[in-house]
């Protein structure tokens, strides 16, 4: 069973409480870190595109938003498990999903790499992002909606058949990304 970091420390069962003492210790420090992170990110990647000749060309765009925006997605869906108390899974997967669409978006509007394949890779591994996020609030919103059912015997029968789909639509989501 897994076990909070709130009940460890208290040694009880109970919520996460990430806002209380002494789990405000780590939880400030992971904030600070987390946004650290994505200051150095963004720095470095718009100081690359500065010094980098490729980009002297009429019309270059400075690409590392796309990198940029796919860092703060990634962090911002993680900190939205400290606010888990007042935004529901299916909120957090909605959210999820539209800030994904947005980093595809701005990356086949970009496209940061001059390397073809690379663009085609990313654009794959974005597809997939798209599509476990798409799979996220699918899954979330059965789960709120069958409740206690989802983890017994008595689940609907196309529970399962739902789930192997949505876990092969993840090839074919990096496929139609790399074609993209």
């Amino acid at each position: 069973k897994e076990v909070s970091f709130s009940s460890f420390v208290h040694n009880e069962e109970g919520r996460c409480t990430p806002w209380d003492m002494p789990e405000l210790v780590v939880t400030v420090p992971t904030i600070l870190l987390s946004a650290a992170y994505i200051a150095f990110a963004l720095g470095t990647s718009f100081l690359a595109f500065e010094i980098n000749p490729l980009n002297r060309h009429p019309r270059a765009q400075y690409t590392g938003r796309v990198e940029m925006l796919f860092t703060s997605n990634k962090v911002a869906v993680t900190l939205l498990v400290y606010f888990s108390e007042l935004i529901t899974p299916v909120a957090v997967a909605i959210i999820f999903f539209l800030w994904t669409y947005t980093v595809f978006h701005k990356h086949l509007t970009v496209l940061p790499f001059h390397s073809t394949i690379t663009n085609n890779v990313r654009g794959g591994i974005y597809g997939m992002v798209l599509w476990m996020s798409f799979a996220t609030i699918v899954v979330a919103s059965l789960k709120t909606s069958l409740g206690d059912a989802w983890d017994t015997e008595e689940h609907p029968m196309w529970l399962q058949p739902l789930q192997y789909c949505l876990v092969a639509g993840i090839l074919l989501a990096f496929l139609a990304g790399f074609i993209v």
